[in-house]
């Protein structure tokens, strides 16, 4: 129950961070190499939270097979 919860929050993040990008992206009228960095950050950070979510899948379906054995 808790890893379905963490998948949902991390759902939940990425489509906040992807949010908070693309204000930043077309609210953003002079590029500089601080707004370049952010932009980076946000896009390394939904990389990441992905990353996770099939992780965490992943851990699930492991569990769900080794209930299967027994």
């Amino acid at each position: 129950m808790k890893k379905k919860l963490q998948i949902f929050f991390n759902k939940m993040n990425i489509f906040t961070n992807t949010i908070h990008e693309g204000i930043l992206f077309f609210s953003c009228s002079k590029w500089n190499k601080y707004t370049l960095i952010m932009f980076l950050f946000f896009i390394l950070c939904i990389c990441l939270l992905y990353l996770t979510n099939r992780a965490i899948k992943k851990d699930i379906e492991l569990i769900n097979s080794i209930n299967r054995i027994r």
